[in-house]
């Protein structure tokens, strides 16, 4: 389970990452990976609270935590299949979230995703 982190890493890192996962990982192993989707709306809230701390005197909120990288659900699983994964399903988070709990408006449930991968 790869969760949280993605976003905070360079795609660089996830490459690598992934590259290590997969020469660690025996035949028959899952890994389930949370990444964030390119989002328009998410980079327009970050915007706004960051502003809205500028106006107020008070620190950006996501200072300490800048999101390096973003991921289509396409170019995830294409990394994932370049180093031996099957990708055997994705999806948003909003979608999982339905019939667990109310995810409301919630920005993360919108731009985050859940991907499952078998090797």
């Amino acid at each position: 389970m790869w969760e949280g982190v993605v976003p905070y890493l360079t795609p660089e890192q996830v490459t690598t990452t992934v590259q290590a996962i997969a020469a660690l990982s025996a035949a028959g192993s899952r890994l389930v990976v949370n990444y964030q989707e390119r989002s328009v709306a998410a980079r327009f809230g970050r915007f706004i609270a960051q502003a809205m701390g500028r106006t107020a005197g008070r620190a950006n909120p996501w200072k300490a935590e800048p999101w390096l990288s973003t991921w289509t659900a396409e170019a995830m699983g294409r990394l994932l299949r370049q180093h031996g994964f099957t990708v055997v399903r994705d999806n948003h988070l909003l979608e999982l979230a339905v019939g667990l709990m109310d995810p409301g408006d919630n920005m993360s449930f919108r731009s985050g995703r859940v991907v499952i991968a078998d090797i």
